[in-house]
């Protein structure tokens, strides 16, 4: 149940980065913030269901910096997405 929320919260968020450009600079941020923190709770819920391909691609898209993603996230996420790509 936990994991279905959390892609269901990242789809929504997925949805919402796309009229970004309507909302006011304090909620792009938080928007996007969120985005990336429902991207970390989906790829951690991949692991608890075993779809180790699934987590690892998520993991990497996360913290990939082309993406633009990674800055959303604390310094101790991020270290945690390298050590789930690591195992």
């Amino acid at each position: 149940m936990k994991d279905q929320r959390s892609d269901q919260a990242r789809a929504l968020f997925d949805e919402a980065i796309q009229v970004l450009p309507g909302l006011s600079d304090a909620r792009r941020e938080q928007a996007r913030r969120y985005h990336a923190y429902t991207m970390y709770a989906s790829a951690k819920g991949l692991l608890g269901a075993r779809d180790f391909a699934q987590a690892l691609e998520t993991f990497q898209a996360l913290i990939a910096p082309s993406g633009g993603i990674v800055q959303w996230l604390a310094p101790r996420h991020v270290e945690a997405c390298k050590s789930y790509i690591k195992q």
